[in-house]
């Protein structure tokens, strides 16, 4: 039968197996309990609680790794050996895909790419495990980019994190089934309604700083939505020429 717990003195989840202390917690839908092969002194019982907490906060964020805090443990072969790349992370996940990905794809086109997997890895958590993403992450992500961008640049950043995801689980590094997730948005039929000209004025002369006096002015002159103009660098800016480098290609 199960170990045997003092539940006055043991926290929960914290129990005695024989001579050792043995924690109990849920991953992936099942319940791990596993040996800490330590005697059950007050000391230890304190290390097994925060252990037991830790792996909890490490499950919770996406970023448990099973054999990490267990390497001879078999349910870490279980779990971790279930994919081909036990363990590994979207940034480098990323990285590498980014590698094979822009071997055929020009410098302008390479920069949109970065920009969409920036802001959409930003959104997931850059350290989670692949492994560890579920559709629920993905209609958040989608949710997300709809509430703060436009349409067109919603669907361009999913149009890259679909390519992302198709190549992540058609090489065996997720069993989930990602990329159909990411829905393409529907473009806005409703007409442009631009300030007037008394609107622009009195907008400028409400601003307290003339850095946000500037910032309206470029949005009304170019047509730049907020989020172009925070991704916007000074090495965007050809200031021999007047103008801004490869503005179409890079939003």
């Amino acid at each position: 039968m199960g170990g045997k717990q003092a539940d006055s003195i043991m926290p929960r989840g914290v129990a005695i197996h024989g001579k050792s202390l043995r924690i109990t917690f849920h991953y992936k839908g099942q319940r791990c309990r596993e040996s800490l092969r330590l005697p059950p002194t007050k000391s230890n019982i304190k290390y097994a609680t925060g252990k037991l907490a830790a792996i909890n906060h490490e499950i919770k964020s996406g970023v448990f790794l099973y054999h990490a805090h267990f390497p001879e443990s078999e349910r870490a072969l279980q779990f971790d050996g279930s994919c081909k790349r036990a363990g590994i992370r979207l940034n480098t996940l990323c990285d590498e895909y980014k590698a094979l990905k822009y071997t055929d794809i020009g410098h302008a086109a390479q920069r949109r790419y970065d920009i969409a997997f920036n802001q959409c890895l930003s959104i997931f958590g850059p350290s989670r495990l692949i492994d560890a993403i579920c559709p629920e992450d993905i209609m958040r992500l989608r949710s997300e980019l709809l509430n703060t961008r436009a349409a067109s640049t919603t669907n361009h950043y999913m149009a890259a994190m679909r390519g992302f995801l198709r190549f992540a689980e058609q090489d065996g590094y997720t069993k989930n089934h990602l990329a159909n997730e990411l829905r393409p948005a529907k473009k806005s039929t409703s007409d442009p309604d631009p300030f007037t000209l008394d609107e622009f004025r009195r907008a400028q002369a409400a601003c307290t700083h003339e850095s946000n006096a500037n910032i309206i002015t470029l949005m009304v002159y170019t047509g730049m939505r907020p989020g172009e103009i925070s991704a916007l660098a000074w090495e965007d800016i050809d200031l021999v020429k007047k103008n801004t480098y490869s503005f179409k290609s890079i939003f």
